[in-house]
């Protein structure tokens, strides 16, 4: 036989063609409605500041793609179309949307919840603390895969007249898979909710430094509480998932009320999660000011501040070494009148007069962090006070110029004087 692909027939209705039928394929019309618009409002109207809400929209947005494909296949069941007999494959196809969304669903809250911890968040959780999340959702998508390829192997062993031993084993893994994948969905989004709950808003230090009116704090904790709200919707979805999903094959004589409860309960708290993610998400139209950018801002112009600082610092440095080479030179001929008494003696290795040199910038440097008011500091505080960053890079500076000096005449040998050792030659 070639099958059933282009078998005529009618599709059956989900109720057996009760009225009940109908209410429920306007109740998923109303939740697709519902979600649509909950979509178009928060794509439409995200502030551009909260870009990380991107990832949850989207899962909502392909939330409401498969309820309006799910609508229209419970039209086309309740009236009784007529259909080819490979239109059986059309349910499959319309659950890679569903499978989408719950699969982002999952990261796109994660996001959303550290937003209100971080103001710099990555597109997907890689840092430290959330490798527990990005190994369950990990799971999840493989779960989700492999239920979806047993969805399509279902369709088509019906299609291909397969052997019905053949077609059972798919049935049961299928199954399996489901409750599988419900059940590790429920954990996972347990873990999201006790993770939320349990860190809340943390305090960050340099919102301290930024002064925001009382209400655009409180704001931001109303965002929250209403994000987490909505993270609690997705849980009571995910567990009455997993509940009903565990009764499709232990109750297949009220299979029909099973299904009928699986779209009323997954319809119902997909709406009530799409409102509260709408409530939650800041909108352009609002003119409170964001703390996290504010604190971002705030961070900004004091890196520029100490950004200022350094260069005028480094320019100190540099007009104070102009000035202090002239001087290097007079100490150095100082040095060498000292050690030779006026030119009477053999002169010492040069080392040991960069050495001379070295020690009296580091005695000259230690005296002036001792004196004056930093010195009267250390005495009211009795306690070391910081060098300043001019004298720390002045020293530097100088020293280095000694060590290229040293560089620069390391092979220079002392005259003797005569009557001395004379047996090094001079250059």
């Amino acid at each position: 036989m070639g099958g059933l692909w282009n078998v005529e027939t009618r599709a059956f209705p989900p109720t057996g063609g009760d009225k009940s039928g109908l209410g429920l394929v306007i109740w998923d019309l109303l939740v697709m409605i519902c979600l649509a618009i909950c979509t178009v409002v928060c794509i439409w109207g995200r502030h551009r500041l909260w870009g990380t809400l991107r990832l949850l929209h989207v899962a909502i947005a392909l939330l409401s793609v498969w309820f309006f494909l799910h609508c229209l296949d419970l039209f086309i069941h309740q009236f009784r179309a007529p259909v080819r007999y490979s239109y059986i494959i059309a349910p499959a196809i319309f659950d890679i949307f569903r499978f989408l969304s719950d699969v982002l669903i999952i990261p796109g809250f994660w996001l959303a919840l550290q937003r209100y911890q971080r103001p710099d968040v990555p597109q997907f959780p890689v840092i430290e603390e959330d490798k527990d999340a990005l190994v369950m959702c990990t799971l999840v998508w493989i779960l989700g895969i492999y239920q979806i390829g047993l969805n399509f192997s279902f369709s088509f062993a019906w299609l291909g007249f397969a052997d019905l031993a053949a077609i059972d084993r798919i049935a049961k893994s299928r199954s399996a898979f489901h409750v599988a994948f419900a059940a590790l969905y429920f954990f996972v989004t347990i873990f999201v909710v006790v993770t939320s709950l349990e860190h809340g808003i943390r305090k960050r230090r340099a919102v301290a430094l930024v002064v925001l009116p009382k209400s655009t704090l409180d704001s931001l904790e109303d965002s929250r509480y209403l994000m987490n709200t909505a993270l609690i919707a997705l849980l009571f979805r995910s567990f009455c998932e997993l509940v009903i999903v565990g009764q499709i094959d232990r109750s297949p004589e009220n299979l029909v009320q099973v299904y009928v409860a699986r779209d009323v309960c997954y319809g119902l708290f997909s709406a009530a999660m799409s409102y509260f993610v709408l409530a939650a998400t800041p909108m352009k139209w609002h003119k409170k000011e964001d703390p996290w950018e504010a604190d971002k801002m705030e961070n900004e112009r004091l890196k520029q501040i100490a950004r200022n600082e350094a260069v005028a610092t480094c320019l100190a440095v540099e007009a104070a070494m102009v000035k202090w080479v002239p001087e290097l030179e007079s100490i150095f001929l100082d040095k060498i009148a000292e050690a030779t008494r006026d030119g009477s003696t053999t002169g010492p290795p040069i080392g040991v007069i960069m050495d001379g040199l070295g020690d009296k910038v580091e005695h000259d440097f230690a005296n002036r962090h001792q004196s004056g008011l930093v010195g009267a500091v250390k005495m009211a505080t009795d306690a070391t006070p910081p060098e300043s960053d001019f004298d720390m890079r002045l020293k530097d500076a100088k020293l280095e110029y000694i060590e290229l000096l040293r560089a620069r005449y390391k092979d220079w040998d002392p005259i003797f004087k005569w009557g001395e050792n004379s047996s090094v030659n001079t250059s």
